[in-house]
């Protein structure tokens, strides 16, 4: 998409994070050429909706008026109706109903796809466009940011950048006219909802990403996403959800695993008898329920995905022939993807737009051979303990070339017109620890290459307590997600340069010093007792205090002083974790000596939780706010036992 150069408030620098484009704009257009939207406080067009709004049009004009008032002081007003408009106004539109197309100008929605968006400038009047509703809403936040210098690049109010009013007031609002679509190059961009769910689905759209992975299933959201155009898909482990042990165990016995001559007790992976015709009936009749709960715009997949772990298959008669003459793995996912299949196609009958997703997982990740999945069978392919140092598709890599990069080529050929998309671990699996998992440069290396093989996008595990520590590798994603996207060092430039202004150039050099650290390494992957230790070594660690204080030096706003003071808790925090975790995980072979420092940095580490992070929101957590503290006391414990000591 090629934008004219943006003319925001004179003398105000719209620092913007793009997902098409970065851009670093000060005032430059010629009067006679500019569009003008407020002045001295005062709105000079209204906001044109259509008289049947969707709940995303609505929703979009609503954020335009708020910001536009943040920015300018001036009230928009907001009109229904696109019939009769004034000569300068704000169109907003979804050009997938004839009511709407009928009374915009021909041609607006040339050249979008997917959820793009498009601006046009026709005369005084600026449209801002999409086939689908998200489109519209992106649209308009990308308009605040580029055009009005707005930063959405954290939640919350400390993580974000609005222009005040004192400044606004006094001046014009304007633009050159614009004229350019701006499309996705992934079709799912999503991102998990551990946390606080609707803090995350405001940064969501804010930032680009369409998706909401749920870890159950959340109907009470579907008004908060649907009025964002966004979607939903539960996972990753939704079988038990679907016909919970405690449920169905008595009742229907049969509808479990037989391992060792006995039903399952317990529930993990595969633990259901996948042959059994009358189970089948019976998942499919649940996720006919969820289709029948739920906006189709909102839920276009349903899931059914196997539990965490790994437990051998049904070992019954019909379980043993329906899987006859694969052996081993492809036994698994042989029985999986007849099971899932069968449940698709009565999901077909039911609901033809709806599909079913499956995750290819742990032992599961390759296809069968000689069976493809129905039409309607998305392969979610989950990139579970990827080496990091390395783009999947890296030659020098047997580890994702093995058990990524053919497995994925495998699923992608295994039906005419495939539908696969990524589970990731943008922030390094639970083994990580929470501190920081340098993946920019395997993300900037790769995704071009995955985008052209057919790869539909990525859900990222992710939770909104720890933004602080991995929010940049969330945008970066966020980033990748849409076309023309930037370059590593455009990227980091660009996002140090909205969050830390002034004190961007150290800031920059600490997260280069991160990546330069993993790519040191022959390999790195989300296993903290192997390799964190070796990425953040003291040097490392050393050098980031370093350009802290360096930066600190730099700051003059309390915004930054806080983004700071974030980014040095979190190096404490990794300083901590570095050295007590290769102790902690050789605990039962320690020297006395080994083991009372283990003990200490252990200590020092909880109170480091229980103290420093409890007001410091949003910054490091593994999967909900606040929860260090009780999961290093745990692992206290752990070692204490393991290692021999008085409990």
């Amino acid at each position: 998409m090629v934008l004219h150069e943006a003319v925001a408030i004179p003398g105000l620098v719209a620092l913007c994070l793009s997902a098409g484009s970065l851009t670093a704009t000060t005032a430059a257009a010629s009067p006679e050429h500019e569009q003008v939207w407020a002045e001295k406080g005062k709105a000079l067009a209204p906001i044109l909706i259509p008289g049947d709004p969707l709940p995303a049009e609505v929703f979009a004009a609503e954020e335009l008026q708020k910001h536009l008032k943040a920015t300018t002081a001036a009230e928009f007003e907001i009109r229904r109706g696109l019939r009769d408009r004034p000569p300068r106004a704000l169109v907003l539109g979804v050009l997938s109903r004839p009511s709407v197309t009928s009374l915009l100008p021909a041609g607006l929605g040339e050249g979008i796809r997917l959820d793009g968006y498009r601006w046009k400038s026709m005369g005084d009047t600026l449209y801002i466009v999409a086939r689908e509703p998200f489109g519209v809403v992106f649209g308009v936040y990308e308009y605040l940011r580029q055009k009005g210098g707005a930063v959405f690049l954290e939640p919350g109010d400390w993580g974000e950048e609005v222009p005040t009013q004192a400044a606004a007031a006094r001046a014009r609002f304007r633009h050159e006219p614009l004229d350019g679509v701006r499309n996705p190059r992934l079709a799912v961009r999503g991102i998990m909802d551990y946390g606080n769910v609707r803090k995350r689905v405001d940064w969501m759209a804010k930032n680009g990403l369409n998706t909401l992975e749920g870890i159950s299933w959340r109907p009470a959201l579907w008004p908060e996403l649907e009025k964002r155009g966004l979607r939903f898909e539960q996972g990753p482990h939704n079988f038990q959800s679907l016909i919970p042990l405690d449920v169905y165990g008595k009742e229907h016995p049969e509808y479990f695993a037989l391992v060792g001559g006995k039903r399952a007790e317990r529930v993990a992976q595969l633990a259901w008898c996948l042959s059994n015709p009358d189970l089948q009936a019976e998942v499919a009749r649940k996720l006919i329920r969820q289709a029948d709960e739920s906006p189709a715009s909102v839920v276009p997949s349903l899931a059914l995905m196997p539990v965490d772990g790994n437990q051998p298959l049904c070992e019954c008669e019909a379980c043993r022939a329906w899987v006859r003459g694969a052996e081993g793995k492809s036994a698994k996912a042989h029985a999986y993807l007849r099971f899932a299949n069968e449940v698709a196609r009565r999901v077909a009958q039911a609901h033809p737009g709806r599909s079913v997703s499956i995750l290819a997982y742990v032992d599961v990740t390759s296809p069968p051979e000689n069976l493809a999945p129905e039409p309607n069978v998305r392969v979610v392919f989950c990139n579970y303990i990827r080496c990091a140092r390395h783009a999947l598709d890296d030659p020098d890599c047997p580890r994702n070339q093995e058990r990524f990069r053919q497995p994925l080529q495998r699923w992608l050929a295994a039906a005419p017109d495939p539908w696969v998309h990524f589970y990731e671990y943008y922030m390094g699996m639970s083994a990580w620890n929470a501190i920081p998992y340098p993946t920019l440069t395997s993300m900037f290396g790769e995704w071009e290459r995955l985008a052209a093989l057919g790869v539909k996008g990525a859900l990222v595990q992710a939770s909104s307590g720890h933004m602080g520590v991995y929010g940049i590798n969330y945008a970066a994603f966020a980033r990748l997600g849409w076309e023309d996207p930037p370059t590593l060092d455009e990227f980091l430039k660009e996002y140090c340069s909205a969050l830390y202004g002034e004190a961007a150039g150290p800031v920059e050099r600490i997260f280069r010093l991160w990546e330069e650290a993993v790519q040191k390494e022959e390999h790195v992957l989300p296993d903290g007792a192997r390799y964190s230790h070796k990425v953040f070594t003291p040097e490392v660690l050393a050098r980031w205090e370093s350009l802290l204080k360096e930066a600190r030096a730099a700051a003059n706003t309390d915004k930054v002083r806080w983004r700071l003071e974030r980014l040095a808790v979190i190096q404490r925090y990794t300083s901590l974790v570095v050295e007590v975790t290769p102790l902690a995980e050789r605990a039962k072979e320690l020297t006395p000596g080994e083991r009372a420092r283990g003990r200490r940095l252990l200590e020092k580490l909880v109170r480091f939780c229980n103290e420093e992070l409890k007001d410091q929101p949003d910054l490091l957590c593994l999967f909900s706010e606040n929860d260090l503290g009780s999961i290093w006391n745990l692992r206290f414990r752990w070692f204490e036992e393991s290692a021999g000591a008085r409990p």
